[in-house]
């Protein structure tokens, strides 16, 4: 098993991270060998079914016991009566603001030289 590790993590990894190393190694065993084991002895579905009751769970836990990271005193949100404010509120996300980006001459021209370069392979 250590030669493995060997072969397989040294290269990759720094000398003094040996301990390290070794945990990754081992969680990539044994998560190579449950999904081998539900493979083999169940069907891919069930794994995936697995894996998203997982990540359904985990998610809940994040919302549920990950504090909140603001700073007290700082948004003045903590000046307000706690009755008034609504429970949950969603976030409106806008996709392409990061166009705005584009605005500086610097990052377009990257952008274009980027561009340019991939249409020209693409072409070949």
């Amino acid at each position: 098993m250590q030669v493995f590790q060997a072969i397989l993590l040294g290269p990759t990894l720094a000398p003094l991270a040996g301990g390290k190393a070794q945990s990754y190694f081992y969680f990539l065993f044994f998560s190579l060998l449950s999904v081998g084991l539900a493979a083999h002895y169940y069907s891919w579905r069930f794994m995936q079914l697995f894996l998203g009751l997982v990540a359904l769970l985990v998610f809940f836990i994040i919302i549920f016991f990950l504090p909140e990271t603001s700073h007290p005193n700082k948004r003045g949100v903590d000046n307000l009566d706690p009755g008034l404010l609504p429970k949950w509120r969603p976030v409106m996300l806008n996709p392409l603001q990061p166009f705005w980006l584009l605005r500086s001459p610097n990052v377009l021209a990257v952008v274009r030289i980027i561009f340019s370069l991939f249409s020209a392979i693409s072409r070949t």
